[in-house]
C-alpha cells in the first residue's frame, strides 16, 4: 500500500504503532489525501490527519495531531514544498 501511495500522491505516511515499552510492532497505513504537514509557532513539523468512516472506529469525523515521531514518511520527488517537506 505504500508503494501506491507513494505513486498517486508522492508520499507515503504510517502511523507507527508502539508497544507499553515504546518499542515499534507495527505500522498502520494513512491516506495521504487527508495528511496535512505543517509547522507549529516553535517550527517545529506536525501532521494532522483527517479521520473517516473508513478508519478504525474511534474519532471519526475528527482530525488528530500526530508527532513526527509517530509517524513514518516515506516521500518521493516533488517540487511542491508541503507534500515534499524534509524533516
Amino acid at each position: 500500500m505504500a508503494l501506491t501511495h507513494l505513486l498517486l500522491w508522492g508520499n507515503s505516511y504510517s502511523q507507527i504503532i508502539r508497544n507499553g515499552k515504546g518499542e515499534v510492532i507495527g505500522l498502520y497505513p494513512l491516506m495521504p489525501d487527508r495528511m496535512q504537514v505543517d509547522r507549529d509557532e516553535n517550527g517545529q513539523i506536525y501532521y494532522e490527519y483527517i479521520v473517516s468512516s473508513d478508519d478504525a472506529p474511534t474519532n471519526k469525523g475528527s482530525t488528530v495531531r500526530l508527532k513526527p515521531e509517530d509517524v513514518f514518511m516515506f516521500q518521493g520527488y516533488l517540487l511542491t514544498v508541503w507534500l515534499g517537506i524534509v524533516q
